[in-house]
């Protein structure tokens, strides 16, 4: 067990150590903030994908139909997927109910399951579409049931669509980025599989 005349010695030595370090960290702070030319600037900027555009023909009072979703200007194929998201708005004051409407009680709707597939919600297009391409229509027809619609409101179809480039494959370079990041396949024709 130290004594007290150790201790005394000690306290001294450690108290210059940490005024050594103290006036050290100062000094390289100081050198650092007057050096760094305050001029550079960060010059990252997040990737930006041309947003997807829907196409569509529709009649506010009857039916929307012949729904696409258009690529922008990607400059490289990419594969399309997409969420239908129908609600009953006011028109008004854009109001929607909390009440879902549902398909084949509310209204009816005609989907082309032949370029199109359905998993988890998402509906994915099976071939990739060129730079400022348009896929095939995904909503055929879709239009209220007579007399379903609540007063005051309307059918209300949005279509939110997601664009991923179709050649690449993952860091490792063992499997294509699609299925990494949507868990679908691509196929050896380049089209999308969710098997």
């Amino acid at each position: 067990m130290p004594t007290q005349s150790k201790r005394k010695r000690i306290l001294p030595v450690f108290l210059a150590v940490l005024f050594v370090i103290a006036v050290t960290v100062a000094t390289v702070y100081a050198y650092l903030k007057t050096s760094t030319d305050p001029a550079v600037k960060n010059t990252f900027s997040a990737a930006q994908d041309p947003e997807a555009t829907i196409t569509e023909s529709f009649d506010p009072e009857t039916e929307k139909k012949n729904v696409a979703v258009k690529v922008g200007d990607t400059g490289y194929s990419v594969y399309v997927r997409a969420v239908i998201v129908v609600t009953w708005k006011n028109a008004e004051n854009g109001d929607v109910l909390a009440t879902k409407p549902v398909a084949g009680t509310d209204y009816e709707i005609s989907l082309n399951t032949s370029d199109w597939f359905e998993k988890d919600g998402f509906y994915y297009h099976e071939e990739p579409v060129p730079s400022k391409g348009t896929t095939a229509d995904l909503i055929i027809s879709c239009k209220p049931i007579a007399g379903k619609t609540p007063a005051g409101y309307g059918l209300n179809v949005e279509i939110v669509a997601q664009t991923i480039q179709a050649a690449g494959k993952t860091d490792a370079g063992d499997i294509p980025a699609v299925t990494k990041a949507w868990k679908v396949k691509v196929d050896s024709n380049g089209k999308l599989t969710k098997e």
